[in-house]
């Protein structure tokens, strides 16, 4: 036995699918952010390894002529490290 559909009633699963739609693209709108969040982290972390690198292979002389001692170079590498004593 055939009932007639209701005219809102084809309606439903469209809203629903299109719901789900909007909700997916939310979640992979978040993830991108999330994705290049992790990518620039990841960068500084990687400009910090090589700058510490570069750092300590240097010699005492051409530490000392820029002003800085070895004790200093994991700060310097950080970033955490100014000539500025009130910075």
């Amino acid at each position: 036995m055939n009932t007639p559909l209701a005219p809102g009633a084809l309606t439903a699963p469209t809203d629903t699918l299109a719901r789900i739609a909007v909700f997916l693209g939310a979640l992979a709108c978040s993830a991108q952010i999330r994705w290049h969040r992790l990518d620039a982290w990841l960068d500084a972390r990687r400009r910090v390894a090589q700058d510490r690198l570069d750092l300590a292979g240097m010699s005492e002389r051409e530490l000392r002529d820029i002003g800085v001692y070895r004790a200093s170079v994991d700060a310097i590498a950080a970033g955490d490290w100014s000539r500025d004593p009130f910075r």
